[in-house]
């Protein structure tokens, strides 16, 4: 398995109501995740879970650098456009 499926994989493990947009450059992540899960939870909460989840990609080198979105489906919708509707 590549370095985007297992992440991504591991991603939908985690939060598996989520819709996920995962973006590797070499061994630099950007992350944008919007999940129920993350009502409730400040911004460092939310950044936490989500490191829960590449913990061993991180630890083995694989990802250095991580850029963490975390939102909730009423978050993003009055937020406007996330990764997932770039061009």
């Amino acid at each position: 398995m590549d370095l985007q499926a297992a992440v991504e994989a591991s991603l939908r493990e985690g939060f598996a109501d989520a819709q996920l947009v995962l973006e590797l450059n070499g061994n630099k992540a950007l992350v944008d995740v919007v999940s129920a899960a993350f009502a409730g939870q400040t911004r460092v909460q939310r950044s936490k879970l989500v490191y829960q989840c590449l913990e061993s990609f991180i630890r083995s080198g694989a990802l250095h650098a991580v850029t963490i979105r975390a939102a909730t489906p009423e978050e993003r919708q009055s937020a406007g456009p996330g990764l997932e509707r770039r061009g």
